[in-house]
């Protein structure tokens, strides 16, 4: 059985260990939004619906009675 690699061996194939401690909050909500947007254009894509189509069902509200 081989032992388990050392800290220092793995630690460079996970970068975000290296730059995760700068990243702050106000970058995450706009990473967040953008890959929002970008997944409701590939669901978009995937469904084969017009853009106002998609426009319009994100924006729409429902009638209360």
């Amino acid at each position: 059985m081989n032992p388990p690699p050392r800290r220092r061996e793995w630690l460079p194939s996970l970068p975000v260990l290296q730059w995760g401690r700068a990243y702050n909050r106000e970058t995450l909500l706009g990473d967040g939004v953008a890959a929002l947007i970008v997944a409701i254009m590939q669901y978009q894509a995937i469904r084969e619906l017009s853009p106002e189509a998609v426009a319009h069902s994100s924006t729409a509200t429902q009638q209360q009675d």
